[in-house]
């Protein structure tokens, strides 16, 4: 008998196929099970190696052992007359039917699972999408964080320097197009940090770490920076510099930097990256220090640090009168002041000369269009120019998180919801521990009324720093807007104000929405005892008053009526002096509707005209003027507005509608009825 007649006697390959189909039976079960597990794919692999060791030590076992009624034994110990291998053969038969079977059955269910739609639904607008699937997750190999760099010195100088190289080298880094960097905002809360950088690599979504140390002594410096793989820790290029406190030699490493980088990580620079990284802002480089500490303060965007800011620019400027990014810098800080803290007209004067100053010696530097986006944006709410300016920026500059966040506002403002949300992933994959940009998503989405998109960014939020005020903020939002619970709403309000103030109004309107005008009155009587005068945007008049006359026309309260006169009077004569004052011409339309005048039609239509040019705000806006026509008996023009509002995409809810107690005259009407269904 020859060789394979005798292999096929002792049923070896039977044996084989057997192995063979329950082997690949067995891969394909335990390939979902580790999938659904989430187990890693060495543990796939690792079976797959055993598997094939198994296969050899069957093939061994088929031919040197039977399988015989006595139990195994060697095949040379049976008599071949006493040979059962015909009928262990069989069985072998039937196991490889019945393993076959099962094969057949997990290709049918495989090609079921993977079988293509014939008519793929389209995708869905920005603003319907969930926001998990919208946000960038998924580090790539040119992606880098860039650890705030140590330094050895406590002198406030080193730190602002060290500051100033890690700074500039993000900017640097910024822009090449073919990276993604983190922004400063997200990694300056990794200065000092205890976390491994595997761990900051997975929270920032990168692949890469640059890790720097900043040293001075005398007129020397020394930067040692390396970087490293987040998931292998291993180092990929790593360098020293010490050079002589020089303008040329600084600007030397932080191009250096920027090209070693960008080599390491193999991202392709263009010539116009090339030029923008070799770019010199200026000759002196006691300017570029002062301009440096100015950019750190300006950051900060609170008024005192912002007048540090202009006072180091003013030194720069004195310095560099040709230093065009000073210029753009200072622009910008009077526009922070006009925008967040005093609308007052002389800072867009002196934006404006900015800007000019700058145009005049680099008319194409990028850092002035960015601050012309901002003076048309916050000086003027001209959004179609600012977007004009803005936009084209971008292509310079892919990676500049403040940029594309500003785009996303301001299209916001305009009323492109969708082109907002789209910027504001675009930012978050930049900056996703950016707590205002997150702060931004969840308001937007509580604009739109999608709550639960809302309160994953709120949950974001809280995970990051649950002290934050911008969490009590937008889950005080939330909760007004779709829950209804005003008291605790007001609670949330009230802790946010302490750093806004002008939330203080938000949490006086829950006390009423809630119906609890006895705790609305206490929370006013303390802000007066504080010796706030109330809120208001241009400061002609105390608006606790008016807000306690309406207080106690809500509780129907007899003594409302001579304070809601008093209250109109002040009115009549700050509006004389500020026409077009929003705010002022709101009050006016609620309290003299309040009051039943005759002249509620005019005082709420004057309010209408001047409500500010702004989508995002509008529809809050116009609401607010709908109270003093239905509080004036003007039903029907309100139910006009609620109308309008409830059917918009963006704006209040009906919650929030139908607990405001300037609508109690229209909750008997058909309409009323048939909005609120």
């Amino acid at each position: 008998m020859n060789f394979f007649q005798e292999l096929k006697r002792r049923n070896v390959f039977r044996v084989g196929i057997a192995y063979g189909v329950a082997a690949w039976v067995l891969l394909q079960v335990a390939d979902l099970v580790l999938e659904a597990i989430e187990a890693p794919s060495w543990v796939l692999q690792v079976l797959m190696l055993l598997i094939g060791l198994g296969f050899i030590a069957a093939i061994v076992v088929a031919w040197a052992y039977e399988l015989t009624p006595e139990g195994v034994k060697k095949e040379s110990a049976v008599v071949r007359s006493q040979s059962v291998v015909g009928h262990t053969g069989r069985k072998l038969d039937r196991i490889i039917i019945a393993f076959l079977v099962v094969a057949v059955a997990i290709l049918l269910y495989q090609q079921s699972t993977t079988q293509p739609v014939a008519t793929p639904a389209p995708p869905e607008p920005i603003a319907q999408q969930t926001a998990t699937t919208d946000e960038a997750t998924e580090s790539s190999d040119k992606s880098i964080a860039v650890l705030p760099f140590t330094t050895r010195s406590t002198s406030e100088d080193d730190k602002y320097f060290s500051d100033g190289m890690h700074d500039d080298l993000l900017t640097q880094l910024a822009k090449i197009g073919s990276l993604k960097v983190i922004s400063r905002t997200s990694m300056m809360e990794y200065r000092d940090t205890t976390k491994n950088l595997k761990q900051i690599g997975l929270e920032l979504s990168v692949a890469n770490i640059l890790e720097g140390a900043v040293q001075r002594v005398g007129n020397q410096v020394r930067i040692n920076v390396q970087l490293i793989d987040a998931d292998t820790d291993e180092h990929l290029w790593a360098e020293t510099y010490d050079r002589e406190m020089s303008l040329d030699n600084l600007l030397s490493i932080q191009s250096e930097m920027a090209r070693s980088i960008a080599s390491a990580m193999h991202a392709t620079l263009s010539p116009q990256e090339v030029a923008l990284i070799d770019r010199r802002l200026t000759g002196n480089l006691q300017a570029l220090e002062a301009y440096r500490r100015a950019k750190s303060f300006s950051m900060q965007f609170n008024f005192p640090d912002l007048s540090r800011a202009e006072l180091e620019l003013k030194q720069a400027l004195e310095l560099d009168p040709d230093f065009a990014a000073a210029w753009a810098l200072l622009a910008y800080v009077n526009l922070s002041k006009y925008w967040a803290f005093e609308p007052v007209d002389n800072y867009r004067v002196q934006a404006r000369e900015a800007i000019d100053r700058g145009r005049k010696i680099d008319p194409d530097l990028p850092e002035l269009d960015i601050a012309e986006g901002y003076y048309y944006y916050w000086g003027f709410l001209d959004y179609p120019a600012a977007l004009e300016v803005l936009e084209p920026v971008l292509e310079v500059y892919p990676n500049d998180v403040e940029l594309i966040k500003v785009l996303a506002y301001v299209n916001r403002r305009f009323g492109r919801f969708d082109m907002s949300l789209e910027y504001m992933f675009r930012a978050l994959a930049l900056a996703p521990r950016d707590q205002r940009l997150l702060f931004a998503m969840g308001e937007t989405y509580t604009a739109l009324r999608q709550f639960e998109k809302a309160r994953g960014y709120l949950d974001k939020l809280v995970s990051i720093d649950s002290a934050n005020p911008r969490v009590w903020q937008l889950r005080a939002i939330i909760l007004t807007e779709s829950d209804g619970d005003f008291m605790a709403a007001s609670r949330d309000f009230q802790l946010a104000s302490i750093d806004f103030k002008f939330l203080e109004g938000n949490a006086w309107a829950s006390f009423i929405f809630a119906g609890d005008y006895k705790a609305a009155m206490a929370y006013l009587a303390a802000k007066k005892e504080e010796g706030m005068q109330g809120w208001k945007s241009t400061g002609q008049i105390d608006t606790l008053p008016i807000l306690s006359a309406l207080t106690m026309h809500y509780a129907a309260d007899p003594a409302a009526s001579p304070a809601l006169s008093e209250a109109r009077i002040e009115l009549g004569i700050a509006l004389d002096a500020n026409p077009q004052d929003y705010e002022l011409n709101l009050l006016n339309c609620v309290v003299t509707g309040a009051l039943k005048e005759p002249g509620t039609m005019q005082a709420c239509e004057a309010a209408l005209k001047v409500i500010h040019d702004d989508a995002f705000d509008h529809y809050w806006e116009i609401t607010a003027v709908a109270q003093g026509f239905a509080l004036g008996g003007q039903s029907e023009r309100a139910l006009d507005i609620l109308q309008e509002v409830l059917t918009s995409p963006i704006g209040p809810t009906r919650v929030v509608i139908a607990a405001n107690p300037a609508f109690r005259s229209l909750h008997a009407t058909n309409r009323w009825q048939e909005l609120m269904e």
